[in-house]
């Protein structure tokens, strides 16, 4: 943070380049791209800390986990095979890394003694309103979320919403389900009686945290014998 007030927002200026998101090309998913160097650098910062990200992360989240993505499927489909009569809701978080709130990134960092020393890093390079840049002009700029593909991205996000995860896993351990999240998709495994709160409550605290939303539309449910939880939206 000691160089001028101008160095950062300009460091920070995302290149958008927008891409479709499926083959009707009926959506875009705006990709950012930064400079090089800022992303040697971040994930330097990344990696030296990947241990304790991990520790503080899992087993809730296990995007960063070793063969995580095999663990997750795994885990997810023993639960629901062994017990027939529970639901699997595939939770869905509308655009998560672009409306993802800065300031509880920093927060839960700040919160957390392994983690303390991240956040006047965090707090450097979340700061500033980054540019938006495309064709040598810019177009628009943003105060929230952080770059996708961005080294830090992925870490400071599940960081972030990692609280509201660990209470929703709680709730589903309680009725002795679990819930498990590889980055922003996330699983919550639990009888149906009970589940749909779960799940509302972890919408609240994502939405007044991390104003993230959670995507309705996009959330699907698996049940055996194919009846849906009661009060679902």
């Amino acid at each position: 943070g000691d160089l001028p007030a101008w160095f950062y927002p300009v460091w920070l200026t995302v290149q958008t380049v927008p891409l479709f998101k499926s083959e009707q090309k009926n959506s875009l998913r705006p990709v950012g791209v930064r400079n090089p160097l800022l992303k040697i650098w971040h994930r330097e910062v990344v990696l030296q800390n990947k241990q304790e990200l991990k520790c503080f992360l899992e087993p809730q989240q296990i995007a960063s986990t070793e063969a995580g993505a095999a663990k997750l499927v795994i885990s997810v489909r023993s639960m629901i095979e062994m017990n027939r009569g529970w639901v699997v809701f595939k939770l869905d978080l509308r655009n998560a890394f672009n409306e993802n709130a800065r300031a509880a990134v920093i927060e839960v960092l700040e919160s957390e003694p392994t983690l303390k020393h991240l956040a006047w890093f965090a707090a450097t390079v979340l700061a500033p309103y980054s540019g938006l840049e495309t064709g040598g002009k810019q177009w628009g700029e943003t105060g929230e979320g952080g770059t996708q593909g961005a080294p830090e991205s992925s870490p400071f996000f599940c960081v972030a919403i990692q609280p509201a995860v660990r209470r929703l896993d709680e709730a589903c351990k309680a009725a002795g389900g679990m819930a498990k999240f590889g980055m922003d998709d996330g699983y919550a495994v639990e009888p149906k009686e009970v589940v749909i709160e779960a799940v509302k409550r972890f919408a609240e605290e994502v939405k007044e945290q991390c104003l993230l939303q959670l995507e309705w539309s996009k959330t699907e449910i698996f049940s055996w014998d194919g009846v849906l939880p009661a009060g679902c939206p």
